[in-house]
């Protein structure tokens, strides 16, 4: 048991601290509009909210009955619904997306009810297990950039910018990319930022050649990969490396270390 108890705290560490595949968070359950008509639109399933939303921007995306529709569940404000927090995909994927997957309920609804059914009845207290494990911090490397263009605040997402040290995950000021024992060190920092620079853009090109390899690719009518297909896990790799990526280069490019890489062409 201390074994299954160590395996269960590593795995929850890699969901909370963001190092998974959001290809195993994507839930598709089927949507039957006609049959929700006559309900309150806070009523309807997570799956049929999200094809409502699609549909009041696009009627043509109505699903077929009985068509599987995804979705995945973010972080909302504070007493949110589960209907509040379910979003398409694809919103999430975005490079400049202000979502975040809300770890904590795919992990308390969902994986800790399934594994009690098994492990209940050997005495074991997931929650407690959970419950007592150090939380974990995430990577924000991104966040610099993906929010630093709503600058006149309009946005709660504004007061929720990375804090840490981009370099060695310290706490630093809200405006700052680098703390100051990493800004003495000008000539590691600069070395550091732009091998992890070189390395993902090494990634890109790898995933982009294999998307190319595929047919996703569309070079000569405009630039960059154009396939969205969630059943694909080069698609889900390939959005999170563009996102460290585009955040990471508007780091040097601001120290003026490396010229900024376009991440969308990609």
């Amino acid at each position: 048991m201390p074994k299954v108890k160590a395996y269960l705290q590593r795995q929850w560490s890699r969901i909370l601290s963001g190092r998974v595949s959001l290809q195993d968070f994507v839930f598709a359950k089927e949507v039957r509009l006609g049959t929700y008509s006559a309900r309150a639109s806070s009523s309807l399933p997570p799956a049929a909210i999200v094809a409502t939303k699609a549909m009041r921007v696009d009627p043509r995306a109505e699903p077929c009955y009985a068509e599987r529709v995804p979705f995945v569940v973010i972080h909302g404000e504070p007493g949110a619904r589960l209907t509040d927090m379910v979003v398409d995909p694809l919103e999430l994927l975005a490079v400049d997306s202000p979502y975040r997957l809300n770890d904590l309920y795919y992990i308390n609804k969902q994986i800790i009810p399934a594994l009690l059914r098994v492990f209940g009845l050997l005495g074991a207290d997931l929650k407690q297990w959970f419950g007592e494990m150090p939380r974990p911090t995430r990577e924000g490397l991104a966040k610099h950039l993906l929010y630093s263009p709503n600058r006149q605040r309009t946005r709660i997402d504004f007061y929720y910018l990375s804090k840490h040290c981009v370099l060695c995950g310290e706490l630093v000021d809200a405006s700052a990319l680098i703390c100051n024992e990493c800004s003495r060190k000008e000539t590691t920092a600069a070395t550091a930022l732009i091998g992890r620079t070189s390395k993902l853009e090494k990634d890109i090109l790898h995933l982009t050649a294999i998307c190319r390899h595929c047919g996703g690719g569309d070079w000569l009518v405009e630039s960059g990969v154009k396939c969205t297909s969630l059943a694909c896990s080069v698609f889900y790799e390939r959005r999170k490396v563009q996102k460290e990526l585009k955040g990471l280069s508007t780091v040097v490019a601001d120290k003026g270390l490396y010229p900024k890489c376009m991440a969308e062409w990609f």
